[in-house]
């Protein structure tokens, strides 16, 4: 290659960029790209050419002179042969030192001088905790790290050393070839469990000053997929515990496997000489539960059951204990909204059994606890999470092996959520006064701006109400009938509402008792707030609400909702939202011929007969 590159330089009128070698020498592999920097960096310490802001050009010497240089140049071979299990990677810009012994190898980064060092970070072992070197010049550490606590049981362990793409900038397609740092996680707990693992910064040596992350690329490959394709570094989402580089979870048995790379962007600045880096991996476990959530309850909420003997809901003591929720039973917990704060002192100091004054009653509401999904037949798979878990697998399983998890947005609103309430009837009452209430007729005949701006103003009947309310999105309303369509729910077809004058509960609920969501099939089709494009059509909106408030979808996301997959179970209608009719409207109407929870249509957003809405209500 030395001949090659002399040869470039000699037939060369102006100085050759590092570039114009890799193109002139066909270079691709990492290894060829490594040489070629070797090769320059031995002829420029030998002053066989130079380097300068536009390249490099051939000196012009006499033969005494190449000859010395040549003796220097096997000096410094002896030199880096001496040192090459050495961690560190430093550039010396030294000129003098070029021929002393050095205790790190001294590495030319071409037209950009970045310094990089790699340190083997110390192992640190706490009850959350593990971590280990994540770049080493040295072979595989095989070291093994757990996370032990009853059923959970969490290994990590790292099978390959890391190195970076190079130690000078290289361009993405260079840096995915590169050899990864392989790492594998195992759950050898008898629970599922979820994972976080992140990158955090190690500390410097004395006087040596940080990269930035804006000037690394990386890639991470889990189970020979890729994760992430070429991001730069500063993208990731940041914490106490480092960088989040990946996110899941992971079951009993079952093995995890990635591969990470890590390279200098291309795009990096000659300003960036003399700069340092060092990280390692630490990951983070937690025991999946399959209790779900405790409902959170806030002022104006009572817990309450339904008391089949005395025909009307009846204050719970707000525990498991009590029976209030059993949803491995499909007893969903259920709530009341109170709007008259008297009443609601008199509630509180009643004992568990009361019955409720129904006039007191804004409306009642079921806890729809956080959770994730899994789809490829019926029933849906679910399983529940803490706060602080989220999934990221299909949005429809696909039948790989191990199988994948999904956490909807549905569960996030300012923040992760616990859960959520859903009424657990289509709204009712009037555009001035919404309730949730059974055996009433269904607020219908409004556009969407006129529904959803009716119930945001529910919260001011409510004293101390501390809550959101606002109309169910598309997202939440899918969680409802994913529970439904699951172990925990009736998982089967849901009688139909049929009542011609559109009262709410005249059907089926979600769970087959007086504890499940009605009229989720029949009463009246439901607008949610899904929409196209962000197009308002007739809805009457002048603009959207805050984006927390809907969901925006185009061709692409509509294409991966599971509710397109599921569309013709129990032989479910299915219109997309188009430009057109740009609004989303789950379940049949009691006018409609077919009965599914899976039915979805599109609208325009305008009033009509048969379309009415459901409430949210979400509590941190």
């Amino acid at each position: 290659m030395r001949d090659k590159i002399l040869a470039i330089l000699e037939n060369s009128t102006n100085a050759v960029t590092l570039d114009d070698f890799e193109s002139e020498l066909d270079l691709i592999e990492v290894s060829e790209l490594d040489a070629l920097n070797e090769n320059l960096k031995e002829l420029e310490d030998a002053s066989i050419i130079s380097k300068t802001e536009n390249g490099y050009t051939l000196n012009k010497t006499s033969n005494e002179e190449i000859i010395e240089n040549e003796e220097n140049k096997e000096e410094l071979k002896e030199n880096k042969e001496e040192n090459t299990s050495t961690i560190i990677i430093d550039f010396n810009k030294d000129k003098e030192s070029k021929n002393k012994k050095f205790n790190f190898k001294n590495i030319n980064l071409s037209k950009k001088s970045i310094a990089i060092i790699v340190l083997i970070a110390a192992v640190a072992l706490t009850f959350t905790m593990s971590s280990y070197a994540w770049l080493s010049a040295t072979n595989a550490s095989d070291k093994t790290n757990t996370i032990t606590s009853g059923d959970l049981s969490l290994a990590l362990k790292d099978t390959a050393s890391l190195s970076l793409a190079n130690s000078y900038p290289v361009k993405d397609a260079t840096g995915l070839k590169s050899s990864p740092y392989s790492f594998s996680i195992t759950n050898n707990g008898t629970l599922a469990s979820s994972y976080t693992i992140y990158l955090k910064d190690n500390d410097l040596a004395d006087g040596k000053t940080r990269i930035g992350d804006d000037k690394l690329k990386y890639s991470l490959v889990k189970d020979k997929n890729i994760y992430t394709g070429a991001k730069a570094l500063n993208t990731l989402t940041t914490t106490d515990n480092g960088r989040v580089l990946a996110t899941g979870t992971i079951d009993p048995n079952e093995t995890i496997n990635f591969d990470l790379r890590v390279w200098i962007d291309e795009a990096v600045a000659t300003d960036s000489s003399g700069l340092s880096f060092a990280a390692s991996i630490n990951m983070k476990g937690e025991q999946l539960s399959l209790t779900p959530n405790e409902p959170n309850i806030s002022a104006g909420m009572v817990p309450v059951t339904y008391d089949s003997a005395k025909g009307s809901f009846v204050k719970a003591d707000g525990t498991v204990t009590d029976n209030w929720y059993n949803y491995t039973n499909k007893n969903w917990a259920n709530i009341a909204l109170i709007n008259d704060s008297t009443y609601l002192d008199t509630l509180n100091n009643s004992p568990v059994g009361t019955s409720l004054d129904g006039s007191k009653v804004l409306g009642y509401f079921v806890w729809i606890p956080r959770m994730s999904y899994s789809y490829k037949t019926l029933p849906f798979n679910v399983r529940f999470i803490s706060k602080t878990t989220s999934e990221d697998g299909d949005v429809v399983y696909t039948g790989s092996t191990p199988e994948n998890f999904y956490t909807s947005g549905a569960f996030t609103f300012d923040t992760d959520l616990d859960g959520f309430y859903i009424s657990k009837y289509e709204a009712t009452g009037t555009a001035s006064a919404v309730t949730s209430l059974p055996g009433v007729a269904s607020l219908r005949s409004a556009n969407v701006s006129t529904l959803s701006n009716a119930i945001s103003s529910m919260t001011t009947n409510i004293s101390s109400f501390n809550g959101d309310i606002h109309m169910a999105k598309n997202s939440e309303w899918e969680m409802a009938a994913i529970l439904a369509e699951s172990s925990y729910g009736i998982n089967g077809a849901i009688e139909k509402n049929s009542n011609a004058s559109y009262l709410t509960a005249s059907g089926a609920s979600t769970t087959g008792n007086t504890t499940g969501i009605y009229d989720m099939v029949g009463g009246s089709s439901e607008y949610v707030m899904g929409l196209y494009n962000g197009t308002v059509g007739n809805s009457g909106f002048t603009t959207l609400p805050d984006s927390k408030y809907y969901d925006n979808y185009d061709d692409s996301s509509l294409a991966s909702n599971v509710f397109t997959v599921t569309k013709n179970l129990y032989n479910g209608a299915f219109t997309a939202p188009s430009a057109a009719a740009s609004f989303i409207v789950r379940g049949d109407s009691v006018s409609d011929t077919t009965s599914s929870i899976f039915t979805m249509k599109a609208a325009d957003g305008s009033a009509n007969a048969s379309y009415g809405t459901r409430i949210v209500i979400t509590n941190k």
